[in-house]
């Protein structure tokens, strides 16, 4: 394997390491994929992305939906120069879903 996966390991594999698995029934909180994401790439400013979606008992449910991480022009990972969060709400819930049920 070859470039950033081989040099700095992978989201899946971060977030797993930081206790972010994902699941239909469990909701997290920013600062844990924050926490997970600095244990295994050294940044803490990195782009959260989020979608809304209306569960069974018609609730709004944040989703998890795209991990931005910054790399510079060297091709490392980097701090973003800004917070580039989406549309996530850091302040609720973020629910991380298994890709199977995407």
């Amino acid at each position: 394997s070859s470039g950033i996966n081989a040099e700095y390991g992978d989201m899946d594999r971060a977030l797993k390491n930081g206790g972010v698995i994902p699941s239909t029934t469990k909701a997290y909180r920013v600062s844990d994929f924050d926490a997970a994401l600095k244990g295994e790439f050294g940044v803490s400013k990195v782009g959260y992305w989020c979608r809304y979606a209306k569960d069974k008992q018609g609730v709004y449910r944040q989703l998890l939906w795209q991990i931005s991480l910054c790399i510079s022009k060297s091709l490392t990972v980097m701090e973003c120069p800004v917070a580039s969060d989406g549309v996530c709400n850091r302040n609720k819930p973020v629910h991380f879903l298994p890709y199977s049920v995407l």
